[in-house]
């Protein structure tokens, strides 16, 4: 075997390697990719986990029942401050979850669940009706996007819950 021959196995040996290398590669940039998406959507879930928590602390909870069970214009300039807080904190959730979506960085589920949750609570009136005290805080296209998902959304009634809970208990009790 010529030194020559000897640098061309070596030269193949090389490329070999720096093939396998590439592919390696590769695979740790895949991998990386899908962790950077979990960690968004663990990120997404754990915010929007965490605002709907807070909306029934103590200091919060008898508003927001009365927003959710009521469309009655019965609230003071404070509590209206004070949802006008509580609404833009959501929804700044909801326009997190449509900018990672638009960059394909969470999943188009973890998206439409978020979109429910709007859904739910942008079917109600009263804060249908204070959506032009926050519509400001957002960027144009989520403005557009979310105005025109919640114009599609049929306009709900609140419901009595303790009235609906029964009823629901004793359905489920008669499935038993």
């Amino acid at each position: 075997m010529t030194l020559s021959d000897l640098a061309s196995i070596g030269s193949l040996i090389s490329a070999a390697a720096v093939l396998v290398s590439l592919v390696y590669l590769g695979l740790q940039v895949s991998q990386a990719a899908r962790n950077q998406r979990a960690a968004m959507v663990n990120g997404t879930s754990a915010r929007t986990s965490d605002q709907l928590l807070r909306v029934i602390e103590s200091h919060n909870a008898d508003l927001w029942t009365r927003l959710i069970t009521t469309s009655e214009p019965n609230y003071t300039a404070g509590e209206i401050v004070k949802l006008m807080n509580i609404l833009t904190a959501l929804v700044l959730g909801i326009e997190d979850s449509f900018l990672l979506a638009r960059q394909n960085l969470i999943d188009k589920s973890m998206f439409e669940t978020n979109l429910r949750l709007m859904d739910i609570l942008f079917g109600l009136p009263v804060p249908r009706a204070m959506w032009p005290f926050v519509r400001d805080s957002f960027v144009p296209d989520f403005v557009t996007f979310f105005e025109t998902r919640m114009n599609a959304t049929p306009l709900r009634e609140q419901v009595d819950l303790p009235r609906e809970l029964v009823a629901s208990l004793r359905a489920v009790r008669g499935r038993s």
